[in-house]
C-alpha cells in the first residue's frame, strides 16, 4: 500500500512538472498551506481527500505511458527506501 501511494504522489508531482510547474519554493509553500488548512478539518474529512487524491494517483499512473510509469516506480522506491531507512 504504501508504495502504490508513493507511486501516486510520484505521478501527481511529474505531472506538475511535465505542465511546467516548475517552482519548487512555490510548491512548497503550496503544500504547507494545505497542510495547515488540514489542521482545521476533521480527521473524517482528511481521510475522504487522502482517500479521493490516492484514486487519482493511481488512475493517473495507470494512464502515463511505459517509460513515465518506469520513472514513477523508480522515484517511488527510492523515497520508500528513504523512508524505511529513517
Amino acid at each position: 500500500m504504501l508504495l502504490s501511494r508513493l507511486e501516486g504522489g510520484a505521478t501527481f508531482i511529474g505531472a506538475a512538472y511535465l505542465a511546467g510547474d516548475r517552482d519548487e519554493e512555490r510548491s512548497r509553500a503550496l503544500l504547507d498551506s494545505a497542510l495547515e488548512a488540514q489542521k482545521s478539518l476533521p480527521e473524517s474529512e482528511v481521510a475522504a481527500r487522502q482517500a479521493n487524491c490516492a484514486d487519482e494517483g493511481a488512475r493517473q499512473f495507470a494512464a502515463a505511458n511505459a517509460l513515465e510509469r518506469a520513472v514513477v516506480r523508480r522515484v517511488a522506491a527510492k523515497r520508500m527506501k528513504r523512508l524505511l531507512a529513517e
